[in-house]
């Protein structure tokens, strides 16, 4: 499934378009990234975010 959402600046003025593609059974980027870095600071090892 796709959604196209607007994307505004602090005057609500839309400068652009942001779209996103999910794909059902699959889980958010997002989750994937925070149960990777849960699984490996279980195993002693931390993966710090840059950015």
């Amino acid at each position: 499934m796709a959604t196209i959402n607007p994307r505004k600046d602090q005057d609500e003025n839309v400068i652009g378009w942001q779209a996103i593609i999910r794909k059902r059974g699959f889980p958010r980027t997002q989750d994937l990234a925070d149960a990777e870095t849960l699984s490996s600071s279980d195993d002693g090892i931390y993966l710090g975010q840059t950015g």
